[in-house]
């Protein structure tokens, strides 16, 4: 009985380390990308339909528990350095859509829908 016990730990071990690399998982309905949503509504994203991209190919700094890129990346640039919100959006969805022939032309209005904002009155 004995010798069955450490390797039942082990393996036990090894799941739970398993589990816990893989990160949580995927929400199977759309979410809605949209912290910069103030001229453009913001873009509908499907992780089932990108299942083919590697998880860190947007999530390069780990699972970010729900705030996604705003955690790390600023909506204003407040040095050189930084990436702001928008090219870090941009740089990630940009060169996996043209590199897969989708049709990504200069112009936010392929991507978003523009919103119709109230002009204030004088």
């Amino acid at each position: 009985m004995r010798k069955m016990a450490l390797p039942a730990i082990i393996v036990a071990f090894c799941l739970i380390l398993l589990a816990q690399a893989r990160g949580p998982s995927a929400p199977a309905s759309p979410i809605k990308i949209d912290k910069l949503s103030y001229w453009f509504d913001g873009v509908s994203f499907s992780h089932p339909k990108h299942s083919a991209a590697a998880c860190g190919k947007c999530h390069h700094m780990g699972f970010e528990g729900g705030s996604g890129c705003s955690s790390c990346h600023p909506k204003e640039k407040t040095s050189p350095s930084e990436v702001s919100l928008k090219d870090a959006y941009h740089g990630v969805c940009l060169p996996c859509h043209t590199a897969k022939g989708k049709d990504v032309k200069e112009g936010c209005e392929n991507c978003h829908k523009a919103r119709k904002l109230a002009v204030p009155k004088k």
